[in-house]
């Protein structure tokens, strides 16, 4: 395909993503006696620096408000927006088979509820330029899922995909004495100054025919942001080091999915990356919902594996 054919394609495909989301965006209020909290999907908004931040809410069959549950909030692609993330990662399939409240919160554009992205540091676009305060957004987001929900502060996670997966690594800088643990899927680390306060469970996964954020770094042929990447193998030592790990990298193969773990990490967290052999930029074991976007390798669930990652950490555990 020619470079102007796949922008132009690519671009369709962006603008279309709000499509699938014009029905759901009618904020509702967070807050006070009116809010009401049942089982399923609904969309909310809160107020974050004077602007209105939307998010998809899911809550299992499970949830009664009463009981303590797990949260995962999971961060959309650059260009992507809530409604994407839930269709194509299998969240809320096993959020309701497991018994743990998702949400999927927007990042910010200019074109409404499409072409979103996240200020990660060096990355991207709109939020990047604009220097959109994600990470104080995404504390209160946290503790609206906290107060009005009862989710269980040691057991609050961020997965991410592409932007949304720099926007993990940022989160994980910023919210570690937040956070139990983080997951960013095809997405590299570009927040310059991560300190991170404490240690925290990281798993991390890609593919080495990533295109948009390869494996080795650089500008992949397909991406659109003019950004050199960092490489993934760079992003994963330096997490080591930030947990306090020994220098001791085990690596397991089992056919396209080489399973490489930093040891002895301190506070008993976990320092994984999952290098998927031939996977593409796309969320392992989702779906594809446009012709455009990259197939998912079927041969890993990223979303299984992020989760048993999850249950086994507790902020209480990483002290």
């Amino acid at each position: 395909m020619q470079p102007n054919l796949l922008k132009r394609s690519f671009l369709l495909y962006l603008i279309s993503l709000s499509a699938i989301s014009l029905y759901l965006f009618h904020a509702d209020t967070c807050t006070g006696e009116d809010a009401s909290y049942r089982p399923g999907d609904s969309t909310r908004s809160i107020i974050h620096g004077h602007r209105e931040r939307s998010f998809i809410l899911h809550l299992p069959p499970s949830f009664d408000g009463k009981k303590k549950m797990p949260a995962v909030i999971m961060y959309h692609g650059g260009g992507g927006n809530a409604d994407h993330a839930l269709a194509t990662t299998g969240w809320n399939e096993k959020a309701d088979a497991e018994g743990f409240i998702v949400a999927y919160p927007n990042g910010s554009g200019w074109s409404g509820n499409s072409l979103l992205t996240w200020n990660a540091g060096r990355c991207c676009s709109y939020a990047m330029n604009n220097k959109i305060d994600d990470k104080g957004f995404n504390e209160s987001l946290i503790d609206f899922l906290i107060a009005e929900l009862n989710a269980d502060p040691e057991m609050i996670y961020a997965a991410g995909f592409s932007n949304g997966g720099m926007m993990t690594h940022a989160l994980g800088c910023a919210l570690s004495n937040r956070l139990a643990a983080i997951a960013p899927v095809g997405g590299s680390l570009e927040t310059p100054d991560c300190e991170p306060s404490e240690p925290i469970g990281i798993i991390l996964v890609h593919g080495t025919d990533d295109n948009n954020v390869p494996f080795e770094g650089g500008r992949g042929k397909k991406a659109l942001v003019k950004l050199e990447k960092t490489p993934v193998m760079e992003g994963f030592k330096f997490w080591s080091e930030k947990n306090g790990c020994s220098e001791q990298l085990t690596e397991e193969t089992d056919g396209n999915v080489v399973r490489m773990e930093y040891k002895e990490c301190s506070g008993g967290v976990e320092t994984v990356l999952y290098k998927l052999i031939g996977g593409t930029h796309s969320w392992p074991g989702g779906k594809r919902l446009y012709k455009v976007e990259d197939p998912p390798v079927d041969y890993l669930s990223a979303t299984d594996v992020i989760w048993d990652f999850f249950k086994r950490h507790k902020r209480e555990e990483n002290l």
